[in-house]
C-alpha cells in the first residue's frame, strides 16, 4: 500500500511536468503539431495511471478473490488500456506527421484503426477466455502477452520513421530538430525496455516508463524556442494585412513592428517617444483585440494574417 502511494505521488509530479511543459509549448507557440504533442502526452500519462497506480490502489482497497482480480484485469485491459494505447499511438503519428509536413490520409487512418481494433477485439476475447477456462493453450497465452511488444514496436517505428524522414526535409534546422527528437525517442524507449529486461522492478520501473518522453520533449522545447528566435520580424506586407484583419490603429501597428524585432517595452517606448506604461497598456490592448496571451502568439497571429484576407490580384492588362 505504501509503495502504491509513493508511486502515485511521484508519477503525478512527473506527469504534471510532461503535460505542463507540452501544454505551455502548444499555447506559447500555436501550431497543430504542438497541439498533437500535448494531446499525445496527456493521454500517454492517462494510460500510465490507468495501467499502474490506480489499479494497484483499487486492488489494495477492494477485497477481491482471485476470479474477481482476473475479471478486473481483463475489463481494464480491454476497455481502458488498449483503446487508450491505440489513441496515444495515433496522436503520436499525427504529431510527427504535422511537424514534418506529411499529410495523414484517410486510407492510413482507416487501415490503422481497423487493424488495431481487430487486434484489440481478439485480445479481449482471449482475456475473457482466461476467466472461463481452467487451461488456455500456450499459443493463445503468447498472443495475449504480445500486446506490449506490438505497441512498443509501433512506438519504435514512429521514431525511426522520423529519423529516416528527417534526411529528406528542407532546411538544416528542421532536419536536425526532427532527427534528434527521433533519436531521443528511440533512446528513451530502449532505456526502459533494457532496464525492464534486466529486472528493474519496484517504484522505479513504472517511473522510468513514464519518463520515456522527457528527453525528447525537453529537446522539442529548446528547438521550438530557438526556431522562434530565428524567424524574421513581421514584414511590412504581413503587418499591413494583419492591421486590416485585426483592425488595429497606426500606433498599435508601430508598436507591433518593434515588438516583432524583439524589443522590450522600455525600448519600444524610447523609440516611439512614449512612456513605458503607455506601451504596456497598448500591448495589453493588442492581446485582447487579437485574442492572444503573450507576445509570441501576437507576432505569430500577424505572420498568419495573410490567411484571413483574400489576396489582391494585380489588375489585368
Amino acid at each position: 500500500m505504501r509503495e502504491g502511494v509513493v508511486l502515485y505521488v511521484l508519477a503525478a509530479a512527473l506527469a504534471a511536468f510532461l503535460v505542463g511543459l507540452s501544454y505551455r509549448l502548444s499555447r506559447r507557440y500555436p501550431g497543430p503539431y504542438l497541439t498533437f504533442n500535448f494531446l499525445y502526452l496527456a493521454f500517454f500519462s492517462l494510460t500510465f495511471f490507468a495501467s499502474r497506480p490506480i489499479p494497484s490502489l483499487l486492488r489494495s482497497v477492494l477485497s477481491m478473490d482471485e476470479r474477481q482480480l482476473r475479471l478486473f484485469g481483463a475489463v481494464n485491459i480491454v476497455f481502458v488500456l488498449m483503446p487508450l494505447m491505440v489513441l496515444v499511438l495515433y496522436l503520436q503519428v499525427r504529431f510527427a506527421a504535422g511537424w514534418m509536413g506529411v499529410k495523414v490520409t484517410r486510407t492510413f487512418k482507416a487501415a490503422y484503426f481497423s487493424l488495431l481494433a481487430a487486434y484489440v477485439i481478439a485480445l479481449g476475447w482471449l482475456a475473457f477466455s482466461y476467466i472461463q477456462a481452467e487451461r488456455v493453450p500456450a499459443v493463445a497465452v503468447g498472443f495475449f502477452r504480445s500486446r506490449d511488444w506490438v505497441f512498443t514496436g509501433l512506438d519504435f517505428g514512429v521514431f525511426l520513421w522520423m529519423i529516416a524522414r528527417s534526411r529528406r526535409l528542407a532546411g538544416r534546422d528542421l532536419k536536425r530538430g526532427v532527427g534528434v527528437y527521433g533519436g531521443l525517442g528511440v533512446f528513451g524507449l530502449a532505456a526502459y525496455n533494457l532496464a525492464s529486461l534486466a529486472g528493474l522492478s519496484g517504484v522505479w520501473q513504472p517511473l522510468l516508463f513514464l519518463a520515456q518522453p522527457a528527453p525528447a520533449l525537453i529537446w522539442l522545447a529548446r528547438w521550438v524556442e530557438a526556431e522562434e528566435k530565428r524567424r524574421p520580424a513581421v514584414g511590412d506586407a504581413e503587418l499591413e494585412r494583419g492591421a486590416a484583419a485585426f483592425r488595429i490603429s497606426a500606433r498599435e501597428k508601430d508598436i507591433l513592428r518593434l515588438l516583432s524585432q524583439g524589443l522590450r517595452n522600455a525600448e519600444v517606448a524610447e523609440r516611439l517617444f512614449l512612456s513605458p506604461q503607455t506601451v504596456k497598456n497598448q500591448v495589453h490592448a493588442l492581446f485582447i483585440k487579437v485574442g492572444v496571451k503573450n507576445r509570441v502568439q501576437l507576432v505569430n497571429a500577424f505572420r498568419r494574417a495573410a490567411d484571413r484576407l483574400p489576396s489582391e490580384d494585380p489588375p489585368g492588362d
